[in-house]
């Protein structure tokens, strides 16, 4: 018996690190991924944010609009789970300004 009993502890050995590894893997091909993706993203709201400056607002504002909703609703989500007391608006700002708020550039036409 205690060679059978060796041998399964050796296979739930073997069977953990390679769990392990394949979870490890997983997670840091999902990091790369999640901070490539915030990285995009922050870059086409500057661009965003950039055009609604130089353009004006309103031309901006139902697309500025549709990126905050889920962005802040995202952030309300965390904020409960970190607590039922924290909404969105006292932990982070909006990533892009509600479009009222852009000033136009002194840009003559």
């Amino acid at each position: 018996m205690s060679t059978l009993r060796s041998a399964n502890e050796q296979f739930e050995q073997i069977m953990l690190i390679r769990s392990d590894a394949i979870f490890e893997a997983a997670m840091g091909a999902a990091k790369v991924a999640r901070e490539a993706v915030q990285m995009a993203s922050e870059k086409w709201y500057e661009m965003i944010n950039a055009l609604a400056v130089v353009n004006g607002p309103v031309a901006y504002k139902h697309i500025i609009d549709h990126i905050n909703q889920p962005v802040s609703e995202s952030y309300n989500v965390a904020a409960r789970r970190r607590s039922r007391k924290t909404s969105y608006k006292d932990t982070a700002p909006f990533l892009l300004p509600p479009p009222d708020t852009l000033e136009p550039s002194p840009v003559e036409e």
